[in-house]
Formats: structure tokens, C-alpha cells, sequence
């Protein structure tokens, strides 16, 4: 294990570069999206007319995912799709980027109304019984916020018309603001997630208020089915200043970025990251479309931290008592030679490899 460790730390660090990572995260989750929804640990009774006088049923609680850095709303069709009717908090803070994010939203929304209304339509007249499945039609909430670990205003600045939008982002409330002709300067309000989530979901029944401090209702273990964090840099300030919101997630996809080693970033770690993480009960590991690479606990090398061997990496944490841990990481590790993920305990290999 700890070979192979070096071997693609020193060597093969490209593999874990961009979006494919996170791609292939999606895609494991997809062909387990019926297993998430029956290990979620939801167990509702089955709905019984005769019965229901006595003893309603209940609908499942949706699945619930947040979004930190939603972007233009490239993943709501994927996360739509593995958590059918979620309630989904998407956390934008670049102002023309969640103008535009809203639009997004409202039309998938319309389009996954009408869909659903048309297959109503279509099971009523076929003469089909009421389901106690909610509706596929998620509810999505938009927060216009920049995530920190602190509540204050800051300054952002946007490229005009996505130039040198490598440059966007918080800029010194201090320094001068240059070339208008291809910034604009905006001044954004930055709280921490805990507090993001709470003004966002205020208005919704006390239930399914986020962030949960109580064990969810209906048997659910964790409140949030999915947490996932792109902050060009600043993902483990933004998990480390959420306590509450990282409590309750079930899993947590984070952006593992060459800024964090720079010195105008925030001067984290992968090494602090992931042991914030496992005292919230996770383990770690970077995603490529061929293998995972664990890098907590004795699975850590130093080189992660180097500039050299950084770039733009999508980052899993799953918790080690999940019941989906084991199938997820296989369906994840794709190299023909290598039989386990990385970072998998040899004894516990043998349950894992050739998991459905």
C-alpha cells in the first residue's frame, strides 16, 4: 500500500488534475443511488389504505444536498439524478455568477415540474395507487454568499465577460481597485456555512432546517446526504469553520487546490484537512477516473503539500461506518492492477473487491 502511495505521489499526480475526479465520484454514485436511498437509514411503514386512518404513513424525507460554489449550476442535473426530489442548498458568492445560477435553477426546476406533472397525469389515468415516494421535483434554495469562517462584508472582484476570470475572487478591501475595464468590484457579504444554511432554510418547516444539531427524524443518521465545497482554495476553511454542517454530512466532496500552498492563499493543508475531517469521523482521499488515493492518518505523505504536486484535485470524504463505504471505494478504483483502493485495509479488501 504505502508503495504504490509513493510510487503515485512522485509520479503520476497528474492523474488526480480537473473535474474527471469528481466526474467519476458522480458516476459511482449514480450506480448506487438506489442503495443510498435504503441506507440512509429512513424506514418508513408502508402505506396500507385501510390502515392509514389509524396509522398514516409518511413520505421519506428528501435527501438533502449542499452546494458550496455552485458555480452556473453545472452539477444540479447530476445531483437531480442521484438524489431524486432533494432539497438542495446551492451557496454561490460571485454576484453575476448567481444571477446567472438563478436562471438555472428555474428552468430546471419547470422542466422537472412538468415532467413530473405529465407522469401524474399518466399514473392517475392508468388508475395507480398514491406512492409514498416524494415527488421527483427537487426544491432548490438559492444563498448569495461567500463561505468563510467568519461573518463580515468583503470585496469581490469579477471578470467582465470571463476574461481573466482566474483573477476573480475576494480582493483587499485595502488595495486600490485596477483595470475596470476588466474587473468589476463588488462588496459581499462572507459568513460562515452554519450561518449560510440557517438564514437560507429559516423559512422552511423546523424539520428540515439545516444546519440539524439533533439526530434527524424518521431513523436518518445524518441531515445532509451530500456536502460539496469549490472555493478555489479555501474549501478546508470553509469545512473547519462550519462544525455543525460537517457534523451531519454523509459525505463531503471538497476541492483539494493549488492555492492552498500559496502565499496569497490560506496557508492549508491537506495534512490539517484531513485530520479536521477524521475527528469528524471521515477518511480521505483524492478521486481520478482511474484509482483513489488515501492520504489521512498513516496514509498521509508529505509531498501532498508541496507545490510541485498540487494543482486542481477533487477530494472524497466517506465515513469509515458507512454501509456504503465499501462498494463506493471499489466502484472507484479502476486500475486493472492494483485489486483494492489505496488506503484500504488489506483484511478489509477482501470483503470490498467484487462488491456489487
Amino acid at each position: 500500500m504505502a508503495a504504490s502511495t509513493r510510487l503515485v505521489v512522485g509520479t503520476n499526480m497528474s492523474i488526480f488534475h480537473g473535474e474527471p475526479g469528481a466526474n467519476a465520484l458522480k458516476a459511482a454514485l449514480t450506480s448506487l443511488s438506489v442503495r443510498l436511498a435504503g441506507t440512509d437509514g429512513q424506514s418508513p411503514p408502508p402505506c396500507r389504505p385501510a390502515a392509514a386512518a389509524t396509522h398514516p404513513c409518511h413520505r421519506r424525507e428528501r435527501p438533502v444536498v449542499v452546494d458550496v460554489g455552485a458555480n452556473r449550476g453545472q452539477s444540479l442535473g447530476a445531483w437531480a439524478a442521484i438524489y431524486p426530489g432533494a432539497g438542495m442548498v446551492l451557496v454561490e458568492g460571485n454576484p453575476k455568477t448567481a444571477a446567472v445560477l438563478a436562471g438555472v435553477i428555474g428552468a430546471h426546476v419547470a422542466k422537472l415540474t412538468a415532467a413530473a406533472a405529465a407522469a401524474a397525469a399518466a399514473a392517475a389515468a392508468a388508475g395507480a395507487s398514491v406512492s409514498s415516494v416524494p415527488s421527483p421535483v427537487p426544491r432548490v434554495l438559492l444563498a448569495r454568499a461567500l463561505v468563510g469562517n467568519e461573518s463580515r462584508v468583503v470585496k469581490f472582484r469579477s471578470s467582465i465577460g470571463g476574461k481573466s476570470s482566474e483573477m476573480s475572487g475576494i480582493y483587499p478591501s485595502d488595495v486600490p481597485e485596477v483595470n475596470h475595464a476588466e474587473f468589476e468590484y463588488f462588496k459581499v457579504p462572507m459568513e460562515s456555512l452554519d450561518t449560510i444554511l440557517r438564514k437560507a432554510t429559516a423559512s422552511l418547516p423546523s424539520p428540515e432546517r439545516l444546519p440539524r444539531t439533533g439526530r434527524p427524524r424518521h431513523g436518518r443518521k445524518y441531515a445532509v446526504d451530500l456536502l460539496k465545497t469549490d472555493t478555489e482554495g479555501y474549501d478546508v476553511v470553509a469545512l473547519t469553520g462550519a462544525p455543525q454542517t460537517l457534523a451531519s454530512a454523509r459525505f463531503v466532496l471538497w476541492e483539494c487546490h493549488i492555492k492552498m500552498a500559496t502565499t496569497s492563499g490560506p496557508g492549508t493543508s491537506h495534512a490539517g484537512a484531513a485530520a479536521a475531517l477524521a475527528a469528524a469521523g471521515f477518511e480521505s482521499y483524492k478521486l481520478s477516473p482511474q484509482t483513489i488515493l488515501r492520504f489521512d492518518g498513516k496514509w498521509y505523505d508529505w509531498r501532498l503539500d508541496k507545490g510541485r504536486y498540487m494543482g486542481w484535485h477533487n477530494c472524497l470524504a466517506v465515513r469509515r461506518d458507512d454501509p456504503l463505504r465499501r462498494p463506493l471505494l471499489s466502484a472507484l478504483n479502476g486500475l486493472p492492477e492494483c485489486s483494492v483502493p489505496w488506503g484500504l485495509d488489506p483484511v478489509e479488501a477482501q470483503g470490498a473487491v467484487g462488491r456489487p
